[in-house]
């Protein structure tokens, strides 16, 4: 008798040993917990950031090969939320002209004289998906690209204030060796400028015809160039939704980009300021 209470003694403490031990494996300073808390953790944020409203017409769930593309990031649509996703919307530059004067080269529109004439103050003007616009002047006035060489000139004199944001100016000469003019066609043609960009030589628009939801990867990088390539810098996620107001000039709803894609994500997000 007192050897089966002896084994009965051994049975209730190993039970008790083995009940302790399952329960340390499912407690919080374990794997599986750890797992759990996760978990817990993904469910919190999705409930913490619920969708945002996105247009029908953006391009959702595109295949994006990996690579470096050039596009348009909106003010408003830096981080968008869906489905406990972030994503971001850019605009998708392409050859697609979106009125039936103008002339495409490469993915920005040139325009003649004879354009020119097709136009009349109170018409709008539809350059892209985005920008579009009341004509308020098409008088030519005097202006001198800053900086031009007086005996070899950039840029031809001449420009037209459309609006208070928007004005067209000629396209550049391009020169050889000793100055020898190499073509000047461009220079016969005008160009849609940006009021902040007209003193700039290569601040071309180029045309956004579509714009594409992109998943951000949990390890994006964010960086921005404020003076050409010279200023640089990086800043987090967080810091977003204040890029526009202290970098960006007043009233401007949208910039140049660049996305790095890896596995369909943005692994990289560089913003530029100073172009469209």
């Amino acid at each position: 008798m007192i050897i089966k209470k002896s084994v009965n003694v051994l049975l209730v403490v190993c039970l008790f040993l083995l009940s302790s031990c399952s329960t340390a494996v499912d407690g919080p300073d374990s794997g599986t917990s750890s797992d759990v808390s996760v978990t817990a953790s993904s469910s919190v944020t999705s409930m913490t950031y619920p969708d945002d409203p996105i247009p029908d017409d953006y391009i959702r769930d595109a295949v994006i090969p990996d690579g470096e593309y050039p596009c348009r990031a909106y003010k408003d649509q830096l981080i968008l939320h869906s489905d406990g996703k972030e994503y971001i919307a850019v605009g998708n530059y392409s050859a697609k002209k979106f009125t039936d004067y103008g002339e495409l080269n490469d993915c920005f529109v040139q325009y003649s004289d004879e354009d020119l004439e097709k136009l009349k103050v109170g018409d709008e003007f539809v350059y892209d998906r985005d920008i579009r616009f009341k004509i308020e002047s098409l008088e030519i006035e005097d202006w001198t690209y800053k900086n031009n060489d007086p005996d070899y000139p950039l840029i031809p004199n001449g420009i037209i204030h459309l609006n208070d944001e928007y004005a067209l100016r000629h396209g550049t000469i391009d020169y050889g060796k000793n100055h020898t003019i190499i073509s000047d066609e461009d220079s016969k043609k005008w160009v849609l400028m940006h009021k902040d960009d007209i003193d700039g030589s290569d601040c071309l628009i180029c045309v956004v015809d579509s714009v594409k939801l992109v998943e951000y990867s949990n390890n994006c990088k964010f960086s921005l160039r404020i003076d050409g390539e010279r200023d640089v810098r990086n800043f987090t996620k967080e810091q977003l939704s204040s890029v526009f107001d202290e970098y960006i000039t007043s009233g401007r709803s949208f910039c140049w980009c660049e996305i790095t894609v890896r596995n369909n994500k943005v692994v990289k997000l560089f913003l530029d300021v100073n172009g469209l």
